[in-house]
């Protein structure tokens, strides 16, 4: 059996337990290695479909800020709608693309949860890791720091709490300093949001343009998107197909 054939129940699994309202998260590939530092795990939320260079400077970045081990590059199955279906090919492309960058970064280790929201993750986070004593981060772009907000659901966001600090990057001209954090939110983010230095080069970096750069197919476009994402994602999603 190949690795995508392998791959096929466990995330069909994972839809399952969605579409019951249960909240899960699997390990899919552990970390080759782990770097010398403290206990201190970063997640690193995305959909990798391709993984780009601002990715990579992302891993990087969030384990050294924290002087850490291990950074998981986590996949969520929430973001689904109607206008975007649940495609469990388009997931195990990422799958395949992610262990691909294992390479690069044995630290690296990468899960999938039925969910992408933090509120909901983030207390079960210490499940992909049983039996260790571990501190957890998270590390994104200020652009979804922005999103993140909903409802005045405080209990929701007490959840938060286990993770510190947060990572914020700044991205597409968002910045933790120009985000406005609602008032029932601000006693979980005072003291734990922390900017992540990123070059200039990658903060605005996007998977949505290499796909598009991809769909176009001319050459100049191709050469575009892989001033975005390594050749080899470009070369397999070349070969897959946009999904």
């Amino acid at each position: 059996m190949d690795e995508r054939e392998r791959l096929r129940p466990i995330i069909q699994g994972l839809k399952d337990k969605q579409d019951n309202g249960e909240i899960a998260l699997e390990m899919i590939y552990e970390a080759r290695e782990r770097c010398d530092g403290d206990p201190h795990v970063v997640f690193c939320p995305g959909t990798y479909y391709p993984p780009h260079f601002g990715h990579q400077e992302l891993f990087e970045a969030a384990v050294k800020y924290v002087k850490g081990v291990e950074t998981v590059a986590l996949l969520g199955l929430s973001h689904c709608t109607p206008d975007k279906p649940f495609d469990i090919e388009k997931i195990l492309d990422s799958l395949h693309m992610l262990r691909q960058e294992q390479r690069r970064f044995p630290y690296l280790s990468v899960a999938v949860s039925t969910t992408g929201y933090f509120r909901e993750w983030v207390p079960r986070a210490a499940s992909l890791f049983p039996g260790e004593n571990l501190e957890f981060s998270i590390a994104f772009g200020a652009d979804n720091y922005q999103l993140m907000w909903g409802k005045d659901r405080a209990a929701a966001y007490k959840s938060l709490e286990v993770v510190s600090p947060w990572l914020v990057a700044d991205r597409n001209g968002d910045s933790v300093d120009n985000v406005e954090v609602p008032d029932f939110a601000a006693p979980y983010v005072e003291g734990r949001v922390q900017r992540l230095e990123l070059s200039d080069g990658v903060k605005n970096l996007r998977s949505t343009d290499v796909r598009d750069f991809i769909i176009d197919g001319s050459e100049e476009s191709l050469l575009a998107a892989r001033r975005i994402a390594p050749s080899e994602h470009i070369n397999y999603m070349l070969k897959q197909g946009i999904r």
